[in-house]
């Protein structure tokens, strides 16, 4: 969204750099695009929040994508671009398997389409995303979306307080270890699987960000990860009817009685388990394809 605004906001001098003579010229655009932003979509953008950050959240930039009409209209930023971009981020943020052939011609397509059309502005994010993006989805060990920093943004709010009001003051050292003992309890499996998690409105992803993810496998079994499985292996060879297991962050467990496992707090989904040769045939490894 930043990308779009600035754009935006330097549509009259074309120009990545703005000189002194431009500033005021810059300035009214963006004051301009600001007020439409709010008044048609009810968006406030690239305002100061008192204390940390601005006001570009990532709901702000969701709700601007959401309407890539009105927000091409109101920024006079090409209808095109608004869409590619949004369908590139939705891709990457879905956490499913991503195609990473069709994500590269597409990135590529719409590279080109860009400096085609605003040669004089090209933040490097967008370069990396664009020109480097598949290489990187290539490498990645699990879905490119699961490393999302979200997880890490929503605790912004718990360090605050715990630094505030559960926090040592007389040494940064002290301080640190208090906030890092908090947030590893916080984080615990057995604490989180307790916690009511508020079911979150979700919708299907339109074709166009389908047609850039892997095609789902056929049903089948999930094999264990590595470390998973050997300590699954030595409780089922030691006699155990049953083990708990930390998987994806989350406390299971494992019944090797009934060959099921479940969460260990919550009513959760039971899932069948077998014993078979790693070689057997699977899907593929679960948490990491």
């Amino acid at each position: 969204m930043e990308t779009v605004l600035r754009i935006a906001y330097r549509l009259d001098i074309k120009s990545w750099r703005i000189k002194k003579t431009q500033k005021m010229a810059t300035e009214a655009m963006k004051k301009e695009v600001q007020e439409k932003l709010c008044r048609e979509m009810n968006l406030l953008v690239d305002l100061p929040k008192q204390g940390y950050g601005s006001s570009n959240t990532g709901n702000v930039g969701r709700v601007f994508f959401q309407n890539p009409e009105l927000a091409s209209e109101v920024t006079g930023i090409s209808k095109d671009l608004t869409e590619r971009l949004n369908i590139i981020l939705c891709t990457i943020c879905s956490g499913f398997a991503i195609n990473i052939t069709a994500f590269e011609h597409f990135a590529t397509e719409t590279a080109k389409w860009y400096v085609q059309e605003y040669p004089w502005y090209m933040p490097q994010s967008v370069h990396k995303i664009l020109i480097h993006g598949s290489l990187i989805i290539k490498e990645a060990i699990i879905p490119i979306g699961q490393l999302s920093e979200e997880a890490l943004e929503a605790q912004n709010k718990d360090v605050r307080n715990f630094m505030k009001f559960n926090s040592r003051k007389f040494s940064w050292k002290e301080n640190v270890e208090d906030i890092f003992h908090l947030l590893l309890g916080s984080s615990d499996p057995l604490i989180t699987s307790m916690r009511r998690i508020k079911p979150k409105l979700g919708g299907s992803l339109p074709q166009s960000v389908l047609d850039l993810l892997e095609t789902p496998k056929t049903p089948g079994w999930w094999q264990y990860d590595e470390r998973t499985g050997k300590h699954l292996e030595g409780a089922y060879s030691s006699g155990e009817s049953s083990c708990d297991m930390v998987i994806c962050g989350a406390l299971y467990v494992i019944d090797f009685e009934n060959l099921v496992q479940y969460r260990k707090v919550g009513n959760g989904r039971r899932r069948r388990i077998k014993r078979d040769l790693a070689t057997a045939e699977k899907k593929g490894i679960a948490g990491l394809t």
